[in-house]
């Protein structure tokens, strides 16, 4: 019983909250090639065009960081995957 109190006081007392403890580096998800995965978003709407383009659809690439911009009218489901089609 002793050995027990004297194993549970030693472990009580180890790491005190102010210790500063380094962190072990993260890695990332790894990702096969170019364009396999992407962020887009919409922005807008923004000030009309000579070309009537109110919006802009922006996608960067998650492995490269490589960005793309496109002007669309509008943010329609049909406008939105017919500007990303023309770029990819």
């Amino acid at each position: 019983m002793e050995q027990f109190v004297k194993l549970a006081i030693s472990v009580r007392g180890a790491g005190k909250p102010n210790d500063k403890k380094e962190s072990s580096t993260k890695i990332g998800p790894c990702y096969s090639g170019g364009f396999t995965k992407l962020n887009i978003d919409a922005c807008g709407p923004l000030p009309i065009t000579s070309k009537g383009n109110r919006y802009l659809i922006t996608a960067i690439c998650m492995s490269s960081k490589f960005p793309e911009a496109i002007p669309v009218s509008d943010i329609s489901s049909v406008s939105v995957t017919d500007a990303l089609l023309n770029i990819f």
